[in-house]
């Protein structure tokens, strides 16, 4: 029972202001319970690494910090440490690589890889839809 539903509302819509536009979820399993969501970017991570609650998000580097240092999502943690073991098993490294051509093809195979893992999220999630939508 909420004995506060004013209260309650208030922090609902400063929490969904705080979040911004987009999406609110982890991008490759759909986390999204707002509750529990804190709004990222690049310089957010940057600035809060210490203090990032690491049951919630961590920052992947897409393909590699020492490829694209700059190219991160914040992805749940669960996530994060999945993608990181499918890069090892693939054999995409993620040191650097002074060859330009080198560097350049592990930078599309981690980035296929994640292109792969978000392709099964979405078709796990539109399952869920369906399932939803069908009688039983």
């Amino acid at each position: 029972m909420d004995r506060h539903p004013v209260k309650t509302v208030i922090r609902k819509v400063r929490r969904n202001k705080r979040l911004g536009e987009g999406p609110r979820v982890c991008m490759l399993c759909g986390y999204a319970e707002p509750i529990s969501l804190i709004p990222v970017n690049s310089a957010w991570l940057d600035s809060n690494k210490e203090f990032l609650p690491h049951s919630l998000f961590e920052k992947d580097h897409i393909v590699g910090r020492k490829h694209d240092p700059a190219f991160v999502v914040a992805i749940c943690r669960n996530c994060h440490a999945k993608v990181t073991e499918l890069r090892r098993q693939a054999g995409i490294s993620m040191l650097f690589e002074p060859d330009q051509a080198k560097r350049e093809v592990l930078r599309l195979e981690a980035l296929a890889l994640l292109h792969d893992v978000t392709a099964e999220a979405l078709r796990r999630w539109a399952s869920e839809k369906r399932s939803k939508k069908e009688p039983k």
